[in-house]
């Protein structure tokens, strides 16, 4: 474990909530939550890779409806800025998402961290994948993406501002960047101590609306909506 160098401002901040013998500090003038001790870069990948177990696998890769509904409402947003071209998932679990973009018309490729389901991507979907952290700066280093989408994973990565410059990099010089993360950083923690789920050791930082703004102004992406 190593000490979380804070990333919006340098203000000192108290311990705002403490669960499974993990402390977490809150910045009020960001509404920005970080673990205050994160783990060092191996242990998050490697927390990240069990964090799926075996049950939770066979579960990604069962049809799930659900999903591929919310896949069709966010490309249905996606296709009012960008029609076709490349894009790219970022921790695609199942590929629900991406099965419903090619069939829209994109050319799909993806970053996944768990072998398994990497595997299944490729053998079984037909996607171009790279078997890597979501974190590590070196994934299909020639290609560029009109698109680069993620659910549920910047409060994985070991250092957002960091991920951010690479997938802006990575981006065509029109592409953009869609994704969606929880707002526990706003929520009452009245509200959020009920989600369990929240405070586990590889959710790393947890975010609000403004947070997620300056994380984006910082990487030198404009926020489009």
């Amino acid at each position: 474990m190593e000490k979380t160098q804070f990333l919006i401002c340098n203000e000192e901040h108290q311990i705002y909530r403490e669960e499974n013998g993990l402390s977490w500090q809150k910045c009020f003038k960001n509404n920005f939550i970080y673990l205050s001790s994160k783990p060092d870069k191996e242990e998050t990948e490697y927390l990240s890779k069990i964090n799926i177990r075996e049950k939770a696998i066979h579960d990604y890769l069962k049809p799930n409806l659900g999903k591929v509904l919310m896949a069709q409402h966010t490309l249905a947003i996606i296709k009012k800025i960008k029609k076709d071209g490349c894009l790219l998932e970022v921790g695609p679990g199942g590929g629900e998402f991406l099965l419903c973009a090619r069939k829209e018309g994109f050319k799909t490729f993806a970053v996944e961290i768990h072998k398994t389901l990497a595997d299944h991507l490729t053998r079984h979907l037909s996607i171009t994948v790279e078997n890597c952290s979501a974190s590590s700066d070196n994934y299909f280093e020639s290609q560029y993406f009109d698109i680069i989408y993620h659910k549920d994973v910047l409060s994985h990565l070991q250092n957002p501002i960091n991920s951010f410059k690479t997938i802006y990099n990575k981006l065509s010089d029109d592409g953009i960047l869609v994704f969606e993360t929880g707002n526990f950083g706003e929520v009452s923690n009245s509200w959020v101590c009920f989600v369990k789920t929240a405070w586990v050791l590889d959710h790393q930082f947890l975010f609000s609306t403004k947070s997620v703004e300056k994380i984006l102004n910082l990487s030198g992406f404009e926020l489009v909506r």
